[in-house]
């Protein structure tokens, strides 16, 4: 099932594209993480793995619409405001693919603490990784406008989770538990070798 979006921009100067700007600004997940592994792109994976590809989990993402809605509008805000560099909501396959995205598309690292992130309970590390919670937008921030971003959503589940560097390495943490340290140009090319196969 396909949904296609239009909406109108009143300037569109202030579109938002997905790919980090600069090293040095703040990366941010907004929204609530949730145990949302059922019908993942993870546990399909694992499903096809272990030879039992209907095994995809039963606790599929769910959506809080008014929490949703709060959380757009503050984010609406904040681009109106000029605040929001880069922006992109994590759909198959989590954070982890998300913010893969935003670095190649910016060609940029990051490095990122997701034990920052706000959740709904503890959760095991390959959960914050690849977890498909609804409602969720993932943000950068030059450093001079986090103080001004970061009231915006003082009473939203906000989180600063790291930083866009200029190394070219994708390093994700949970505390001081790593869990991705890869070479963005290697996890770039294959991810393309994969879509030149289909």
């Amino acid at each position: 099932l396909l949904f296609s979006v239009l909406g109108r921009i009143d300037d569109v100067a202030r579109a938002v594209t997905l790919d980090v700007k600069a090293p040095g600004e703040a990366v941010y997940v907004l929204g609530r993480t949730g145990n949302a592994l059922g019908a993942s792109a993870y546990f399909r994976m694992l499903a096809r793995e272990q030879g039992d590809p209907a095994a995809v989990g039963s606790r599929p993402a769910d959506l809080d619409a008014p929490a949703a809605r709060d959380l757009y509008r503050a984010v609406e805000e904040a681009i109106r405001r000029g605040l929001v560099r880069s922006c992109h909501a994590p759909t198959r396959g989590g954070l982890a693919v998300g913010l893969a995205f935003m670095a190649f598309a910016g060609d940029l690292g990051l490095d990122v603490d997701l034990d920052a992130i706000v959740r709904d309970e503890p959760m095991e590390p390959d959960t914050l990784l690849f977890a498909e919670s609804n409602g969720r937008i993932l943000a950068t921030v030059a450093p001079d406008d986090a103080e001004a971003f970061e009231d915006l959503f003082a009473d939203l589940p906000a989180a600063r989770v790291g930083r866009v560097t200029p190394d070219k390495r994708i390093r994700m943490r949970c505390g001081d538990d790593t869990l991705v340290d890869a070479d963005l140009d290697e996890m770039k090319e294959a991810w393309k070798t994969t879509l030149r196969d289909l």
